[in-house]
C-alpha cells in the first residue's frame, strides 16, 4: 500500500469504515449480476438459494468486502506457485518408495537367512537319524559272534 493508505485496491466510495451488507443487499448485487450475464442467472439463483439457506451471507460479504480491500493479485494458482515435483508430490512418493525397497530388502535377507537355517536343520536332523549303512564293520562283527562253531 502507498503511505497514508489504509487499504489497497479497495473502492474509495466505500471509505475506510464501511459495513458489511445485509442479505437483501447482497441479494440485489447477486440479482443485478444476473440480469447483466443472462447465462449465469441459474447459478446466481442456487448460490443465492444455498448462502440463505446455510445462514452465509453475512459471511460471504465480509470475504467479498476484504477481496475488495486486500485484493486479488497475491491470489496465485497452485500450479504456478510450486514446482513441477512439489505439484505432483514426488518428493512424498520417494520417501515412501525407499521405505518400501528397505522393507522388500529386509525381508528377503530374512527369508533367505530363515531358508538357509532350516535347510542346515533339516541335513542335521537327517544325519543324526540315520541308521548306520549294511555290510559295514558292524555288520561283520555280528555275523561271525551269531555263526556255530563247526
Amino acid at each position: 500500500c502507498p503511505a497514508g493508505e489504509q487499504t489497497c485496491g479497495a473502492d474509495p466510495t466505500m471509505g475506510a469504515a464501511a459495513e458489511a451488507p445485509s442479505a437483501s443487499d447482497l441479494s440485489a448485487t447477486v440479482a443485478r449480476a444476473a440480469a447483466a450475464l443472462p447465462e449465469l442467472e441459474a447459478g446466481a439463483a442456487t448460490l443465492a438459494e444455498l448462502l440463505n439457506e446455510r445462514n452465509g451471507t453475512q459471511a460471504a460479504a465480509l470475504a467479498y468486502l476484504e477481496a475488495m480491500a486486500v485484493g486479488v493479485e497475491d491470489m496465485v494458482p497452485v500450479g504456478e506457485a510450486y514446482s513441477w515435483y512439489r505439484r505432483y508430490l514426488l518428493d512424498v512418493y520417494a520417501v515412501y518408495g525407499s521405505v518400501l525397497c528397505g522393507l522388500a530388502v529386509i525381508l528377503r535377507t530374512l527369508w533367505t537367512l530363515f531358508w538357509a537355517f532350516g535347510t542346515w536343520l533339516i541335513n542335521t536332523l537327517d544325519e543324526l537319524t540315520k541308521a548306520p549303512p549294511a555290510g559295514g564293520e558292524g555288520a561283520a562283527a555280528d555275523a561271525s559272534v551269531a555263526q556255530p562253531a563247526t
